[in-house]
């Protein structure tokens, strides 16, 4: 099962999507928070924080980007062998750098998190959250990082896996990864890839937000 936060966080890079409140309402945030203080390491809890916290990361909210690494960092200690935890965290630590104000910082965060997601790919290279969360978080750093041909190739990787597997596969999550894929190949001066795949989008998707994004992108 897909998780409904990935194609949240591809939408939110895109500048094409918002974080609603009332996806992360304060008292449940309150409640796993007074949950964790009292019983300290509770794996359940912490889980489901890290995945609000992130999300308001991704949406945004930059003090939500310490809370979420925090968070994935004791996530990544009570189960090193969970490839998501280790591609949040490289996310959140390339959020963090690509938002540092010092040069040095900047390079050392984003780096950190190139290294994390990385391993979360070669750990789990066929899981569509881990590439989907590379690809986009790839496809927000600034050109300095040069990592949107990772976005390209992460993309391209999601694609093949939904040609061969379209039941699998939510037409949301299909709509969001090839608007990301289009996006990239756009920023990469690659135009007539962008455009075939963005004209096919406006048929597929007609009548849905999505069309109507792949029209934006078209101009």
């Amino acid at each position: 099962m897909l998780s409904c936060k990935i194609p949240l966080l591809v939408l939110s890079l895109l500048g094409t999507g918002t974080f609603s409140s009332a996806q992360a309402p304060a008292p449940r945030i309150a409640e796993l928070e007074a949950t964790l203080s009292h019983n300290g390491m509770d794996a359940a809890a912490l889980k489901e924080l890290g995945e609000l916290a992130f999300a308001k990361a991704a949406a945004g909210d930059q003090p939500s980007v310490a809370q979420a690494l925090e968070i994935y960092i004791s996530l990544m200690q009570l189960e090193p062998a969970n490839a998501n935890h280790v591609c949040r965290y490289g996310s959140l630590s390339a959020m963090k750098g690509r938002d540092a104000a010092l040069p040095m910082a900047r390079m050392w965060y984003v780096q950190k998190g190139l290294e994390a997601m990385g391993k979360a790919v070669a750990m789990a290279p066929n899981d569509p959250g881990i590439r989907l969360t590379r690809a986009s978080t790839c496809s927000a750093l600034p050109p300095q990082f040069k990592q949107l041909e990772t976005a390209i190739q992460d993309c391209q990787h999601l694609d093949h896996m939904m040609i061969q597997a379209p039941q699998a596969f939510p037409r949301p999550f299909v709509f969001q990864t090839r608007l990301l894929l289009a996006s990239c190949l756009k920023k990469a001066d690659r135009n007539e890839e962008a455009r075939n795949i963005l004209e096919k989008m406006r048929v597929e998707a007609k009548g849905t937000p999505f069309a109507a994004q792949a029209e934006e992108l078209l101009k």
